[in-house]
């Protein structure tokens, strides 16, 4: 039986309590990606191609995430909903900020792996296959843009 878009293992105010600590660990690692690029503490490791969308994108990552803080913590958007929308922003706004910067040598693609495993552990089963699944094909997609564009 599902309930809600959660699991039935779970109540529900252990799903809503498991939200608020993933929308936590998102909200900080968009604040700490954000202040890497605005303070200029960029890791060696991290080119960029275009610094500015990198950081106009890491802006709107944090942007989105403060504003999602009242839909988490006030229950405003259906649990499945808000887990799904975490999630595809998640992987498209970490693959763009791949493609700003030096691709998959940056590391910047590690990240994906922690949101679709939280998903994946909010919403298990099948779900969270198609979140391993977006996430995989998104940085196919990356990749073989920049194998196109000689990049890599």
């Amino acid at each position: 039986m599902i309930t809600q878009g959660r699991g039935s293992h779970r109540s529900e105010k252990d799903s809503w309590n498991s939200i608020r600590l993933f929308h936590l660990y998102r909200t900080g690692i968009s604040a700490l990606v954000f202040l890497m690029t605005f303070l200029d503490a960029v890791p060696g490791s991290l080119e960029f191609s275009n610094k500015q969308q990198f950081s106009v994108v890491a802006l709107i990552l944090l942007t989105i995430n403060i504003l999602l803080i009242p839909a988490t913590f006030f229950r405003y958007v259906p649990f499945r909903k808000l887990v799904f929308g975490m999630v595809l922003m998640d992987v498209l706004g970490f693959v763009f900020l791949m493609h700003t910067s030096n691709g998959l040598q940056g590391g910047l693609g590690l990240l994906i792996i922690p949101s679709v495993a939280g998903a994946s552990l909010l919403l298990p089963g099948t779900v969270a296959l198609f979140f391993a699944a977006l996430a995989t094909l998104s940085v196919f997609a990356e990749v073989g843009y920049g194998i196109l564009r000689d990049t890599y």
